[in-house]
């Protein structure tokens, strides 16, 4: 059985929507999660938005450190 999730993130001093459009111009589709989405956790944590990844098992392992990469260099 393939596994699939949804990670949400975001990165100290970045703001969610820059890092979608940073990703976006690399090819990797990513939105924007808000507070009124998941208000038990954001609302709790503090938190206004987050980036979302969408991971799914059609995704291969060049994929994923392609994303992993392109994330840590915003970072």
């Amino acid at each position: 059985r393939e596994r699939c999730g949804i990670v949400t993130f975001a990165l100290a001093g970045h703001d969610p929507a820059a890092i979608k459009e940073a990703l976006g111009a690399q090819g990797i589709n990513v939105s924007v999660t808000r507070a009124a989405s998941t208000r038990l956790d954001m609302e709790a944590r503090r938190l206004d938005s987050l980036v979302r990844a969408s991971v799914h098992y059609y995704n291969d392992e060049r994929e994923l450190d392609r994303f992993v990469a392109a994330v840590a260099a915003l970072g």
